[in-house]
């Protein structure tokens, strides 16, 4: 059966606990971002193509858009990613360009990392709804707000 999503996967050192994980599907770096979806695990230097015209209409299947990428320019994704010694819920910053996976890296969640990216990891909800309180879905526009506002 085919997947609708692929793994990111790299050797992720754990901001909390130090660890440094197997470059494998355990840190559940999930993405729904490439054309023709299919399980696989991508790492640096794997090819990555996005689906045709997403990437100038900034709508990127499960991300929110930070802002549209100029035409050429690497592409930032922030993912999440889970620590298996720790639990820790942790982010990565990948850069796609030329079709291809150019970096992954470990990356805090600040308004560094949301200035220089242009699409977040749609679950980065649940992270703005700690960061106020909330116990109802937030907006794709609140989420954002919230993120920029109150990320150190």
């Amino acid at each position: 059966m085919a997947l609708n999503y692929d793994w990111f996967v790299a050797a992720m050192p754990c901001p909390v606990c130090g660890a440094v994980s197997a470059r494998d599907e355990a840190i559940e770096m999930y993405t729904y971002a490439r054309a023709h979806s299919d399980g696989a695990d991508l790492g640096v230097g794997d090819a990555f193509a996005f689906p045709p015209g997403a990437l100038a209409a900034g709508i990127l299947d499960g991300y929110l858009t930070l802002c549209r990428p100029d035409d050429g320019e690497p592409v930032r994704l922030l993912n999440s990613w889970r620590c298996r010694t720790c639990g820790s819920l942790n982010w990565a910053e990948i850069v796609v360009a030329d079709d291809r996976i150019a970096t992954i890296d470990a990356t805090p969640l600040d308004r560094n990392a949301l200035a220089r990216t242009h699409f977040i990891q749609n679950n980065a909800e649940f992270v703005a709804a700690d960061l106020v309180g909330a116990t109802a879905r937030l907006t794709d526009d609140e989420t954002l707000t919230i993120l920029r506002r109150l990320l150190p």
